[in-house]
C-alpha cells in the first residue's frame, strides 16, 4: 500500500542578518526599504583591501543586535567561529518564534534534528590560520578545524538544544538554503523526525571596481 507522506509546516523563523537579529523587526526594515550595507570602520586591513563598505551583522547591546556574552553567557569565540554562533542564535530565535516546542509534553529529543547548510565555513578563520602558519604551526589553534567545518553549525545547534535526531549539512553553494529546507522537510515526511531546525549560512563577497 502506498504510504501518504506526512504534512510539513514551518512553525518558527529565526534570522541573524545585516539588518539585525529577529524576524518581525527585520521584515519591517525590508518593507521600509532599509539596507544592511554600511561603511566599515577605518583600519589598515580595510585600506589594504580597498573595500570600504560591507553588509555585516550588527553587534551591540540592543535586542536586535548580536551580543555574544548575552546570548551564550560568556565569550565563546575561542571555540566557535562567527557562522556557528550566528546559527546558534538563529536557532534560539526560531524556537522562541515557534512557541518553544522543546518543552512540549509530547516532545521527543530523538525525533528532533537539524539541517543547516552552507557553501563554505568561516573564511576569517581560514585566512587567519594561513597567516599564523607563515609564523609557526605551533601557534595554530587546536580549534581551527572545528571552527571551519560546515557541518559544525548543525552539530553545535544540535548540542545546544540537545537534539538527538538527524544532523544534516548540505554543501551546495547558493542552493544550500533550498536543500536544507527540502531535506529537513523530507526527514519529517518520511518519518525520520517530527521536528527539524533548518537553515543556511551565507558568505557573499563582491569586488566592485
Amino acid at each position: 500500500m502506498h504510504r501518504i507522506p506526512r504534512r510539513v509546516v514551518v512553525t518558527g523563523v529565526g534570522i541573524v542578518s545585516p539588518l539585525g537579529c529577529g524576524n518581525v523587526s527585520i521584515w519591517d526594515k525590508i518593507i521600509g526599504g532599509s539596507s544592511g550595507v554600511g561603511a566599515l570602520p577605518p583600519s589598515a586591513s580595510v585600506e589594504q583591501a580597498g573595500v570600504h563598505v560591507a553588509a555585516t551583522v550588527p553587534h551591540g547591546d540592543l535586542l536586535d543586535e548580536f551580543d555574544e556574552r548575552r546570548i551564550f553567557g560568556r565569550i565563546v569565540s575561542k571555540e566557535q567561529s562567527k557562522f556557528i554562533q550566528y546559527a546558534n542564535y538563529a536557532s534560539d530565535i526560531a524556537l522562541q518564534h515557534a512557541g518553544n516546542p522543546l518543552v512540549s509534553a509530547t516532545y521527543d529529543a530523538t525525533r528532533a534534528g537539524v539541517a543547516i547548510a552552507s557553501g563554505i565555513g568561516s573564511l576569517d578563520e581560514i585566512t587567519g590560520a594561513a597567516k599564523t602558519l607563515d609564523q609557526s604551526y605551533r601557534k595554530l589553534s587546536p580549534y581551527f578545524i572545528p571552527k571551519i567545518l560546515v557541518n559544525l553549525a548543525a552539530g553545535q545547534v544540535s548540542v545546544r538544544h540537545k537534539l538527538q535526531g538527524p544532523c544534516h549539512s548540505a554543501v551546495t553553494a547558493c542552493a544550500a538554503g533550498a536543500h536544507s529546507v527540502g531535506d529537513a522537510s523530507n526527514f519529517i515526511k518520511l518519518g525520520y523526525a517530527d521536528l527539524m531546525l533548518a537553515g543556511r549560512f551565507t558568505w557573499v563577497i563582491t569586488t566592485i571596481r
